[in-house]
């Protein structure tokens, strides 16, 4: 997502010069150096966080550009598709994961999975 030329408006904060009352507006701002300060600094306990912050970014497009035909509203409609796909493979996986190991520590299982494709699905294999 960081690497996504598409991305460049999320990027950084938002220019005050260029949109003076954009935090007259938005009382939350986030962007992608704030998402990303976040997972260096192990922030997100869960990748359901990680999903927060990038609907709360979405979410203030939105917010301040009224206008649905705006071309940073369409920008966001794309980015917003793609990583909803992509966090809900990586959340579908996390849960798998979480379940096996909270069965495994109240005993409840004595199945060990084979391979690492049995715990974890594809969809979390290509970010790992």
């Amino acid at each position: 997502m960081f690497r996504k030329e598409e991305t460049n408006p999320f990027k950084e904060p938002v220019d005050v010069n260029q949109y003076p009352n954009y935090y007259n507006v938005i009382t939350d701002p986030m962007d992608l150096s704030i998402i990303r300060s976040n997972l260096n600094k192990d922030h997100y306990l869960n990748p359901r966080q990680l999903r927060d912050d990038f609907r709360l970014m979405f979410d203030n497009v939105k917010t301040f550009t009224k206008n649905p035909k705006a071309p940073i509203r369409i920008i966001t409609k794309n980015i917003s598709n793609l990583c909803e796909d992509k966090l809900r493979e990586i959340i579908v996986d996390w849960e798998r994961v979480s379940n096996y190991e909270q069965s495994k520590k109240k005993g409840k299982t004595s199945r060990q999975p084979i391979a690492r494709n049995h715990l974890w699905g594809y969809g979390a294999q290509q970010y790992y």
